[in-house]
């Protein structure tokens, strides 16, 4: 067994990594000691990991390589190579640029290291911009890579584990959303619990007190340089005088520290002066709509918009106004819905839920695509229809009531009789036929209620009742015995489309309804039928080994040699007096088994025709609620699966038995799957779903339990379902609103059959959403009230390049979106919305244009300019807004009827049948221009990375781009007020190759075409960075000295795991490329001196 060592601190967060990582390896988890490892073992620092035993141990040292290892045998490494190294990444992340900034933040506050203001302070903001690196990362995402956790995650969530404790507040965790989201679901699973427990996040950055040790043992060294200091303070020697002094130094440092946080809280709770009190911007999800509107009425779009985006002030309203004015029908804008419409007809009937209940999230996603096709064909100016109603779901239906009345008052539907029962079962259906329309509305689902239908009304059963008889009259069905799929629960025939299959290995032992002991199945039985009259034997096989108390006949193939004797011979039943013939057919495969094969034709689809070609006699041994019949005793009335243990018993002892073995095979144990929650399917059987209202509105964890309350599942079922809850919801599930969720169901699509739900992920585009808002309102304000757009969306000629380049992704976003729409590839769609606002318009067009609006007044050419880009950012905004409103329609609407119109006299007075935007009218799309504005960005990140690594956050310096030619340097000329602003630069000035660069520059590679040179002379202290640079130097080189020993050992190649050695030559040379960049940083800082 392998021996983990790690460090008894409750904080040391590499320890805590090594423990987290090998939670996941249960089959192969490590033992744990915390004490240091023999010094025999030369292991340099805990954690260490120590494989294998007796003089022959493979050793690892080191939070990476230890976590990696046991990463891997846990198969949390990444699925595959690309995985792999995206994991790779985020462990570098980890280790280079969270935990130092961690440390330097919250070493102080435990009294591990002295107390430096400035330093602290600087060290802080640099945490938190790393952090907001980190939240862009996570926010489309559930997970930092594929979608469950791995490494990566386990890493970054160790090295932030410190700062979420004891650093970051409330308000620092409402700027980190997605990173506390991500952090709270990593922290609450069961891994993590078992090492870390429950965390309590920091509500107060103070000094914190040592901790004591979790294990005492005299041979323990200290955890590890992090917490050196704090043990020693707490079990070490007694200080000298020096010591004493020092400690009281960095007492007084700490008691000034905490001073100031207690002025700082004292300022926060006296009155707000009136420029300071905005609570509406600190809590998204408060703001509702108050203005008077009765139902039916629209909306006031007068007032101005709230601060943040709000799913209950957007999504109030408009639906019964969208259904007073018919926009739902087909008759909407028709003379005569008889008359014939040249853009085409869409019509589409609702696939009707069940009134077994209400709607779940996986009724959502089907009613998310569906509505969205709906709104997209009605925006082409195609007459449409969609037909909304339910089903009486007759068998689902009456299982459920069938519970209900048995839990309510004892009584079976046999005891209620049939018209009383039937009674019960529409008033269930009126109860949640209501309730199930009433979800579909806050959906948003653009349905003709005045069609809406119920499959028992009397006209659908007129209507099924003809055609059938119409059918049958015209033969084209007929009545006849068949085999089905039948349920013994349900005690009704189960359509194939209903029925799943699993896929089996070998033998494997499942649970089936009915039986309190799981019961197997993949393995195949053989046994042997005597021949009459001779001393023979026919072997068979069998998966289903109770099935040949129904065999009627033994089959072999015409062309098999072994049996050409045996015709017209019959074999032995062994437990009945039943003669089976042998019959020749050419199903049978001869290569497989023994080439013989029992026939059971009343219980298999393949015996069934080998039993009417042939004329067999068909023996029905299951009746309708699983037992036997038509059998001999014993096995008269035995459970079917009872029964199967009983007749592999039988045949050992009557000496028929030949062999057992495991058998791949699929079975059907359950119904189709779509939307999972908590690795199960989302089921009402297993309790795991999820109301769609309560993710547009929100619940406790405390409220999805109480859903429990009423329920007519087992006990055992609502523990595991509340378990599953709690571990995927553990603050309950956050507003996210209609229009995230339609979103994001939209955007899942892409998965296959399953979707893992995470609601997070739908949080992450109700953030999204907020981002439409604001940046809408920015818009807005920049076009100013008297603005007017031109009549028609079309090019003047006097763009600038960034409305030229934004026009242009405008027109390949409406391409990809019409695309999408016809091929029913949603995904795509969501993808092209998602990056066209926020990569595109919000990240650079809007940050790039600022400059040019700001100063409109100038002169008459830059007031010109200024009225080219509001008519360029108007159409962005129109067409942006009516490529989203078919999946986002509240929030598409709520923006839309804000802007001006082009024809305010005729254009519709809805974005529901305002036409889509298509090729046609948008065909700006450019990829001369994409191409050039894709170089500008890579060296716009360019010039912004430099800035990083030299900390110039709100200093401005001028920008030498030299150029590989004077076209490339003509480019850049055009784009110089976009790179300005963008990258935050002072003064922008690109340059041939033969123009000299002036000293004192830090320089870049953008591309084969361009080099960057930042300024950094006179605005940076040279010697105090090359200092810090020589350091960097020293200890890079060291940590590349210990490696190297450690691979050129004799037995290294031998005793080190492959992906070890592979990990550790990777660690090498990503060193040498550190060590690379520091000597050319350093000798670029001694050309400015």
């Amino acid at each position: 067994m392998a021996t983990l060592y790690v460090s008894p601190h409750p904080d040391d967060f590499r320890s805590l990594l090594a423990l987290i990582a090998a939670e996941f390896c249960p089959s192969s988890r490590p033992r744990t000691l915390t004490e240091d490892p023999p010094a025999s073992l030369n292991a340099c620092s805990r954690p260490t990991l120590v494989l294998g035993a007796g003089g022959s141990e493979s050793v690892l040292s080191g939070a990476p390589a230890v976590s990696w290892y046991l990463a891997n045998q846990g198969k949390r490494a990444g699925a595959d190579t690309k995985q792999q190294s995206q994991v790779w990444q985020w462990l570098s992340f980890a280790d280079n640029e969270l935990t130092p900034v961690s440390c330097a933040v919250v070493f102080p506050l435990m009294g591990m290291t002295g107390v430096d203001k400035k330093l602290q302070q600087s060290s802080r903001a640099e945490m938190m911009r790393v952090l907001k690196v980190l939240d862009k990362a996570l926010e489309p995402r559930t997970f930092l890579v594929g979608e469950s956790i791995t490494l990566a995650d386990m890493a970054v969530a160790t090295a932030v584990l410190l700062p979420f404790k004891y650093v970051l507040e409330s308000s620092d965790r409402k700027v980190l959303t997605n990173v506390t989201r991500w952090f709270t679901t990593c922290t609450n699973q069961p891994q993590f619990l078992k090492v870390l427990g429950a965390i309590t996040l920091c509500e107060k950055m103070v000094p914190v007190t040592p901790k004591p040790k979790a294990a005492t043992n005299p041979k323990a060294a200290p955890a590890s340089p992090a917490v050196e200091s704090a043990e020693a303070e707490a079990n070490g020697p007694p200080k000298t005088e020096a010591q004493l002094k020092k400690d009281a130094k960095k007492r007084e440092k700490l008691e000034k520290f905490q001073q100031k946080k207690d002025t700082e809280e004292k300022k926060k709770s006296l009155p707000q002066t009136e420029k300071k009190a905005k609570p509406e911007k600190k809590e998204l999800g408060v703001i509702s709509y108050s203005v008077p509107t009765a139902p039916g009425e629209k909306k006031d779009v007068i007032s101005p918009l709230p601060d943040s985006y709000s799913p209950q002030y957007v999504e109030a309203a408009w639906y019964p106004w969208w259904e007073k004015q018919g926009f739902f029908k087909p008759e909407y804008g028709r003379k005569s819905i008889s008359d014939a419409n040249p853009r085409g007809v869409f019509m589409m009937c609702i696939p009707p839920p069940n009134v077994t209940g209400s709607l779940h999230l996986g009724h959502a996603l089907t009613n998310a695509i569906q509505d969205s096709l709906t709104r997209w064909h009605r925006c082409r100016g195609e007459t449409t229809l969609w037909n909304p109603g339910c089903d009486h779901a007759g068998i689902a239906t009456q299982v459920v009531v069938e519970k209900k009345l048995m839990r309510e008052k004892g009584q079976s539907r046999h005891d209620l009789g049939r018209e009383n029962f039937i009674q019960e079962v529409w008033k269930w259906k009126n109860e949640k036929g209501d309730r199930i329309y009433h979800q579909l509305k806050k959906l948003g689902s653009s349905l003709d209620w005045d069609r809406a239908c119920f499959t028992m009304d009397p006209k659908l059963s007129y209507a099924v009742q003809e055609a059938f008889i119409r059918m049958h009259d015209e033969g084209v069905i007929y009545r006849s015995k068949r085999l089905v799929n039948w349920s013994c629960t349900l005690n009704s025939a189960i359509s194939d489309i209903e029925v799943d299959k699993k896929e089996l290995t070998g033998r494997t032992l499942l649970p089936v309804p009915g039986y309190k002991e799981k019961v197997e199945f993949g393995v195949l039985v053989s046994f042997a039928y005597k021949v009459d009259g001779t001393d023979e034997e026919v072997i068979v096989a069998t998966t289903r080994i109770e099935t040949m108390l129904g065999d009627s006949a033994v089959s072999v193939h015409p062309a098999d040699p072994r049996y050409q004797h045996l015709k017209g011979k019959m074999v032995l039943h062994p437990f009945c007096d039943r003669k089976m013939p042998i019959v020749f057919d050419d199903f049978v495969d001869m290569s497989f088994g023994t080439g013989a094969v029992k026939i059971t034709p009343a219980h298999d689809h393949n015996d069934y025709e080998v039993g009417e070609r042939h004329n067999l006699a068909f023996i029905n041994i299951l009746d309708e609620n699983g037992l036997l019949i038509n059998v001999p005793p014993p096995f008269l009335g035995m459970k079917r699966f009872e029964a199967r243990k009983a007749v592999l018993q039988a045949l050992k002892d009557r000496g028929h038995f030949k062999e057992i073995k495991d058998n791949p095979m699929v079975v059907p144990v359950y119904l189709h799957a779509v939307v999972r929650g908590h690795g199960r399917k989302m089921s009402k059987s297993l309790g795991n779903v999820i109301d769609p209202l309560d993710v547009i509105t929100g619940i406790s964890l405390e409220g999805l339990h109480a859903l429990f309350t009423d329920s007519n599942l087992d006990p055992v079922e609502v523990a595991k379902a509340k378990q599953g809850q709690t571990s995927d919801y553990p603050n309950g599930i956050p507003e996210c609103g209609t229009d995230a969720l339609r979103f994001a169901l939209c955007a899942y699509t892409s998965q296959g059959r399953d979707i893992n739900l995470d609601v997070n992920r739908i949080l992450g585009y109700r953030h999204f959403c907020n981002k439409l808002w604001n940046a809408v309102k920015f818009a807005m304000k920049t076009l100013g009230e008297n603005f007017v757009p031109s009549e028609k969306a079309q090019l003047c000629g006097e763009e600038s390049v960034s409305d030229r380049w934004i026009l242009s992704r405008l027109s390949a976003a409406v391409a990809l979106c019409d695309a999408g729409f016809k091929a029913y590839e949603f995904p795509a769609i969501t993808t092209a919305i998602y990056n066209f606002w926020l990569y595109e318009l919000c990240d650079v067009y809007l940050e790039s244009v600022k400059p040019v609006l700001s100063r409109a007044e100038e002169d008459s050419s830059s007031q010109r300019q200024a009225l080219v880009c509001r008519q360029t950012l108007y159409t962005c905004l129109d067409v942006g807004l009516r490529l989203l409103s078919p999946i986002m329609p509240f929030v598409g609407e709520e923006l839309y009827q804000r802007l001006p119109r082009r024809r305010p006299q005729s254009d519709p007075p809805s974005i529901t049948v305002t036409l889509y935007p298509d090729s046609e009218e948008f065909c700006w799309h450019s990829e001369e221009v994409d191409r050039d504005m894709e170089f500008v960005m890579t060296v716009i990140k360019t010039i912004r990375s430099l800035r990083a690594d030299y900390n110039l956050t709100k200093t401005r310096a001028d920008c030498y781009l030299q150029c590989i030619d004077s076209a490339t340097a003509s480019l850049l000329q055009r784009h110089s007020l976009q790179i300005q602003t963008l990258s935050y630069s002072q003064a922008v000035l690109p340059l041939t190759s033969d123009q000299p660069v002036p000293a004192g520059c830090a320089v870049a590679i953008a591309s084969d075409r361009c080099t960057v040179n930042l300024m950094l002379k006179g605005i940076i202290d040279v010697e105090k960075e090359v200092a810090k640079l020589l350091t960097k130097k020293g200890e890079v080189e060291k940590a590349m000295e210990k490696l190297r020993e450690k691979m050129v050992k004799s037995d290294y190649a031998e005793k080190v795991p492959v992906k070890v050695q592979e990990l550790d030559a990777e660690k090498l040379r990503q060193s040498q490329t550190e060590l690379e960049k520091v000597k050319e940083a350093m000798d670029n800082f001694r050309k400015m001196v």
